[in-house]
């Protein structure tokens, strides 16, 4: 009996603690990495759907990271990506993201003109690897950059030492 109840115990620590959906981790600032079950990898702000469905720029767009997040690391004041873009999965982002606001065709051709005309989107495909760094005193997300600009702009904000990305 007693090796029943220990059984049952087993499987059911293991049922719950299985993860069942996307994985979360909550950075500072009002910040959170996503990992996905289709593998992507971003980070993201949250935002409240009234500065959303007031901004007609897009520009909360530019809040976020889409995948593919390679690294990343923080402290209460910074937190620092090391991003490989997905030119695919950026238009699917960008349709969730548009699809909570307009319909499935208009949000289509917006995302598609985003990353084709914008010259923020065109920035983000011109490297292979993207160096941003989101400061969460000033509330900005600073990049993409190259790696020599992000380390130039990393010793501007006095950034300290012992934050650093892996093969920084």
């Amino acid at each position: 009996m007693m090796r029943n109840n220990i059984f049952l115990l087993i499987i059911m620590c293991s049922f719950f603690s299985c993860n069942q959906g996307s994985l979360s981790d909550k950075l500072s600032g009002s910040y959170t990495y996503h990992e996905g079950l289709n593998g992507y990898r971003d980070i993201l702000k949250n935002k409240n759907i009234e500065s959303i469905t007031n901004d007609r720029n897009f520009e909360y767009l530019k809040e976020n990271i889409y995948s593919e997040v390679i690294d990343y690391c923080y402290n209460e004041d910074f937190i620092l990506v090391k991003q490989k873009p997905n030119k695919k999965y950026h238009i699917k982002a960008l349709l969730f993201e548009l699809e909570d606001i307009y319909s499935s065709s208009r949000s289509k051709f917006l995302a598609d003109s985003l990353i084709n005309n914008d010259v923020y989107y065109k920035q983000i495909f011109d490297n292979e690897i993207n160096y941003w760094i989101i400061d969460n005193k000033n509330e900005i997300l600073l990049g993409p950059f190259q790696k020599k600009k992000y380390l130039h702009k990393r010793n501007d904000l006095k950034i300290p030492q012992e934050l650093e990305l892996k093969q920084e």
